[in-house]
């Protein structure tokens, strides 16, 4: 059934008619037909959060942005600001090209090796004094129309000072994203392709459900694979970081003070 959004120029941020992925709470159904074609415009302001590092990074707020498939459906494109705005804590969810995502109900699986990589990470991290750990909680500034909330983000002792009270206005050195059912596509395509535009100097990606785990680093303008089929996975990123394959079996996870007994030993 075609669904039209109201006209544009009635309405404010946040009173429009949304219709788009069902994942982000626009309504069901993903238009993806033909061209897109913008069909509003909105003029531009400085949200309060849009200062980052003492730079104020302006983007449409005034009036929405409706791009449509064809002439019987449109939905709304969100800012970088507009996100912002309506993030609260506790949410996890994803603004990519303009589409805010947020999860469905996750597996266990997921779960307890997204729990135990986060757990030997962070006490590596924190035995090293390398920087900081996070996990699903810091909004990466990308761009005009994404922010990302990585299951794990790593930052270094460096970019610590440039953090804000909310946000990250740069990418981490290391993020990690766990598939699922509604994310997989996303983490391996358009967040992958952003994560490398950006300079993430190594992206982790793991698959709970298939136990075949991918990791990249970077190098030059690419994020290229690393330890493909290897027993260890070494970390450039995070200095003297090693792991053995094997632990990432969901079914079969090590204890973290035995798994960290041998990374530092």
């Amino acid at each position: 059934m075609a669904v039209k959004a109201a006209a544009p120029a009635a309405f404010g941020p946040r009173d429009v008619a949304k219709v788009g992925n069902g994942s982000g709470g626009r309504g069901r159904g993903r238009m993806s037909v033909g061209p897109i074609v913008a069909t509003a415009s909105s003029s531009s302001t400085c949200h309060p959060k849009a200062i980052v590092g003492g730079r104020r990074r302006c983007y449409d707020l005034l009036m929405p942005t409706y791009v449509a498939a064809d002439k019987k459906v449109e939905r709304e494109l969100w800012t970088t600001s507009e996100f912002l705005e309506w993030l609260k804590p506790g949410l996890h969810a994803d603004l990519i090209d303009g589409e805010r995502f947020t999860p469905f109900l996750v597996s266990l699986r997921r779960a307890d090796l997204l729990n135990f990589v986060d757990r030997l990470l962070d006490s590596y991290i924190d035995l090293r004094c390398l920087g900081k750990l996070y996990r699903g909680v810091v909004a990466v500034l990308l761009g005009a129309r994404n922010v990302f909330l990585p299951d794990l983000a790593f930052f270094t002792r460096g970019q610590l000072p440039r953090r804000t009270a909310t946000f990250a206005s740069e990418v981490p050195a290391l993020a990690v994203e766990a598939l699922s059912d509604w994310s997989a596509e996303r983490d391996v395509g358009p967040k992958f392709a952003e994560y490398e535009r950006a300079w993430v100097l190594e992206y982790w990606v793991l698959d709970p459900a298939t136990v075949v785990h991918r990791f990249y680093r970077r190098e030059g303008e690419l994020l290229v694979e690393f330890a493909a089929g290897e027993a260890v996975i070494r970390s450039l990123v995070l200095d003297g970081f090693e792991m053995e394959r094997t632990w990432l079996d969901p079914e079969r996870l090590p204890k973290i003070a035995e798994a960290l007994a041998k990374v530092t030993a």
